[in-house]
């Protein structure tokens, strides 16, 4: 009977106190709002990241802020975007086109090139390219400078990576 006892509280405590995959914030404190890889984090969980695996940082404040995250994001939003999360979303590009991969040889040789998704211009791909996986993935093309500059009026990148993917229509920044 204690070990049924035992089992049942166990199954409870797991059920009420755990944590949902979507969010590893439990702050509730007025400040920004952290995000990791795209999963919004508790500012205690950043401390554990080494300087060396991030890849960028950016910082939304005032209406930038609440344009994704509401409310909740009405002091500041901070995406930490980890060398790892970059090289998973080039890994799978380069698995989509062989142009890409000639390319951008390398996860941080994509300097040069502007990322345009569903034919809008991407000015944070690291946030918005984590999102891509084969279940919303349709195409991806390489285009040249002639044609970015053309199409676009971007003239100081060197390629265009045109990418047609099913998002939810509302995407961070």
């Amino acid at each position: 009977m204690r070990y049924i006892f035992t089992f049942v509280f166990s199954i409870f405590f797991i059920c009420c106190f755990s944590q949902h995959t979507d969010s590893l914030a439990k702050n509730s404190k007025p400040g920004p709002l952290f995000y990791l890889d795209n999963i919004r984090v508790d500012k205690v969980i950043l401390k554990d990241i080494k300087p060396r695996d991030i890849a960028s940082v950016n910082l939304f404040k005032d209406l930038n802020a609440n344009k994704s995250s509401g409310q909740a994001g009405k002091y500041a939003v901070v995406f930490f975007n980890t060398k790892n999360a970059v090289k998973k979303y080039w890994n799978f590009l380069r698995s989509k086109s062989d142009d890409y991969a000639e390319d951008f040889p390398t996860p941080f040789s994509d300097s040069s090139a502007q990322y345009i998704l569903n034919d809008s211009l991407i000015k944070y791909p690291n946030i918005t390219l984590q999102q891509l996986n084969d279940s919303n993935f349709q195409n991806i093309r390489v285009i040249s400078q002639a044609e970015l500059i053309r199409n676009y009026n971007i003239n100081n990148k060197k390629f265009g990576v045109k990418i047609k993917a099913i998002l939810p229509s509302k995407l961070p920044f």
